[in-house]
């Protein structure tokens, strides 16, 4: 039976505190969904890379068989749009511009993707360069061209002034350089020795 002085050891001791839950604040949804198939979602840095678009290989890409009509449809296309290689035009670097561009040329022809009209264009742009190069090329002979060669330079001329040409290096560039004679002193009688030098100290020289 608990005695007065406990039980007013009891009374006297503080009341635990009672626990109170607060309304957890919502925070905000900042990426919307129609982002999320553009944007990663922040990472450690806190900024908001741009998702890596895949691009299938040419090898994944079946060939197109265009008739000839079908081939200078779309190098006129090609030429009446410069933003598909003018580097110069303001929308070169946007590639969504350049892909609405190729898809609105390959509803043009029945079965075609963009992807397959793109591949064509590159083929040809490749082949045009190659010819020019070859052609401007300094010390090189005068050629006559072939058929095909004739084709692809009259119907992509436009082209002229917009491909890069990588410069060529001399192979004499590569080629490892003479060996660099050892330099000799005279030392004492007049002898040349390299191997003399070893065992001297700037004393004693």
């Amino acid at each position: 039976m608990p005695t007065q002085g406990s039980q007013a050891t009891q009374d006297t001791q503080p009341a635990e505190p009672e626990e109170r839950s607060e309304p957890v604040e919502e925070l905000p949804l900042e990426v919307s969904l129609s982002n999320i198939e553009y944007q990663d979602i922040a990472g450690l840095s806190g900024i908001v890379q741009p998702k890596k678009r895949y691009r299938p290989s040419k090898k994944e890409i079946s060939d197109y068989k265009f008739t000839q009509e079908q081939k200078e449809q779309i190098a006129e296309f090609v030429k009446e749009h410069p933003t598909l290689y003018d580097k110069r035009d303001k929308q070169w670097s946007n590639p969504r511009a350049k892909e609405e561009l190729w898809r609105e040329l390959a509803r043009e022809f029945e079965n075609c993707t963009f992807q397959q009209v793109r591949k064509y264009f590159e083929a040809r742009r490749t082949d045009f360069g190659k010819i020019e190069k070859e052609e401007n090329k300094s010390g090189a002979a005068a050629r006559q061209r072939t058929t095909r060669e004739d084709e692809v330079m009259s119907m992509w001329g436009f082209l002229d002034g917009h491909i890069t040409h990588e410069p060529t290096i001399p192979s004499e560039r590569f080629s490892p350089a003479p060996d660099v004679a050892t330099p000799t002193m005279e030392i004492g009688g007049g002898e040349s020795s390299s191997g003399d030098m070893s065992g001297l100290s700037v004393t004693s020289i």
